[in-house]
């Protein structure tokens, strides 16, 4: 335990620290980009990643299939079987990567038919190729990102991922700065991406070892096997393509390219908060499957309740502190690039968004607990349910509504499938009743951060106010306070006790 529990805190600290720099990074730089593209460029580099998103559908679901089976085969000691996992997906994400160099093609040579403007239409072109081209060299690398997370190294990922970003970030700064527009912001993008793909391979021949990708590793069993978990992964993600890449479709045909931008930048705030859900809950999904392989079914139960303890308080401090703090923080954030309605609109919009995103981050855990057991079946089954009364809903309220009709669908489907439907198969899994679920473990687990952010509130009232310096104060001084304050409150002395022996603060237990 004690092992594990230090990769865990290990790479939940490298995750969150990755996380937190890429999202200051991703937060600065909007403004930045904002006023050197306008309005009209900055929703037309939202739509061309809608466009190239919708080739992570020929992932297949593969990539969580190579992670789930190489963690079980590494949890059983059988590094040969894993081995065959990671050759066979090798050659099929291969096969995507051809694919994509297709379809980025074909996009390219029909996007004026869905671009009007003549003088876009080359600019379209080149933005669809650069994207396609490193998409598709990206994607047989696939297999040695399932690698690392099943060796759990994610601290290793997370290290190269802050490296690249703040090149990356310098990069596109400097093109912008030069005067250079999209086509240069993609072409900064592909070289920091290709680059970082190099680095990876690297580093999984040194935690794996040397890999071997002979044709006669690659056996139909393991193609069978990684196909019959990915097919509900595949299913879930073309459900997650619905709701989140068909939103801007939707905003553009209805409102236009303008208001996308308004809807892209409420969006941004809100997936700060999942990433930093996920990046310290993440972790646990191969863990779970390695559990599996030398089964032990109750480590897996009272993991997932620990996790989802950890969900639960994360999710309701960040979502409390986005609401106390987040109308100064975009009066200043925005007061240069937006006027005074587009600002209040922004505000609206994220404080709307908050009923989903608790809902989708207080579930990671649950997420995490399905795909690493083979019950992703559920996942997908919970997330089309979603996906398609989102989107009759969103059509339904976006013309009488505008952007709040399509935040208000999203919010409200959301917390009904994801604190419902999709607890109730976790529920299932863990043998309890939904309401035991609910009342014994969400609640409770809500109410301490809640009762500390009433607090925080109250006392923020006095100094809070539109300026960087004091938003920072009042969220960092929050932060500081509440880890000591739920370390007592929400954890009792055995998990007190487990967290310290795992980051080398407490000797096991009986020695």
């Amino acid at each position: 335990m004690s092992k594990i529990g230090r990769a865990l805190i290990r790479a939940a600290a490298a995750r969150l620290t990755a996380q937190v720099i890429s999202s200051i990074i991703g937060i600065v730089l909007i403004p930045f980009v904002l006023g050197k593209l306008g309005y009209r460029l900055y929703g037309a580099w939202v739509l061309v990643g809608t466009v190239t998103g919708y080739y992570g559908l020929l992932d297949l679901g593969l990539s969580s299939a190579v992670s789930r089976f190489v963690s079980r085969e590494i949890g059983r000691g059988n590094k040969a079987e894993a081995n065959r996992y990671i050759a066979a997906s090798f050659y099929l994400f291969s096969l995507s990567g051809i694919i994509i160099f297709l379809l980025a093609a074909l996009a390219a040579v029909f996007c004026g038919r869905f671009v009007k403007d003549p003088n876009e239409i080359v600019m379209f072109r080149y933005l669809l190729l650069i994207t396609g081209f490193t998409l598709g060299v990206r994607f047989p690398a696939r297999c040695f990102r399932g690698t690392l997370a099943a060796h759990l190294r994610f601290d290793l990922t997370s290290t190269v991922s802050i490296i690249f970003t703040i090149l990356r970030a310098f990069l596109i700064v400097t093109v912008l700065l030069y005067g250079y527009k999209l086509v240069a912001m993609a072409l900064v993008t592909a070289l920091t991406s290709l680059v970082r793909l190099g680095t990876v391979i690297v580093i999984v021949r040194w935690i794996h070892g040397p890999i071997s990708f002979r044709p006669s590793l690659v056996k139909w069993k393991n193609i069978r096997t990684l196909f019959g978990y990915a097919s509900f992964t595949f299913a879930a993600r073309i459900a997650d393509l619905l709701q989140t890449r068909t939103i801007p479709f939707i905003i553009t045909g209805f409102l236009g390219l303008e208001l996308l931008a308004l809807y892209d930048i409420a969006s941004k705030l809100k997936k700060v908060i999942l990433k930093t859900c996920r990046a310290t809950v993440a972790t646990m999904r191969p863990v779970f499957s390695q559990m599996e392989g030398r089964g032990e079914e109750g480590s897996i139960q009272w993991s997932y309740f620990f996790s989802y303890k950890i969900s639960c308080y994360l999710s309701t401090f960040l979502v409390g502190m986005m609401a106390i703090c987040g109308a100064d923080f975009v009066e200043r954030w925005l007061r240069h690039q937006l006027t005074a309605s587009g600002r209040s609109e922004v505000v609206i919009l994220v404080y709307i968004g908050l009923i989903a995103t608790f809902s989708v981050a207080v579930q990671i855990p649950t997420v995490n607990l399905l795909f690493g057991t083979s019950r992703n079946k559920f996942y997908a089954i919970s997330n089309w349910i979603q996906a398609i009364f989102i989107f009759a809903l969103v059509i339904i309220l976006i013309r009488p509504l505008g952007l709040v009709g399509v935040i208000l669908a999203v919010s409200i489907i959301s917390f009904i499938v994801k604190m419902f439907i999709q607890a109730w198969w976790a529920c299932r899994a863990i043998k309890i009743s939904l309401w035991e679920y609910h009342l014994k473990h969400t609640l409770p687990c809500v109410l301490k951060p809640a009762f500390f952010l009433v607090i925080v509130f109250l006392v923020s009232r006095v100094f809070l106010a539109p300026t960087y310096l004091r938003v920072f104060l009042v969220a960092g001084g929050a932060g500081i306070l509440f880890l000591p304050y739920i370390f007592f409150v929400g954890f009792d002395e055995k998990e007190r006790g487990k967290f310290l022996e795992a980051v080398g603060l407490a000797k096991k237990q009986g020695e």
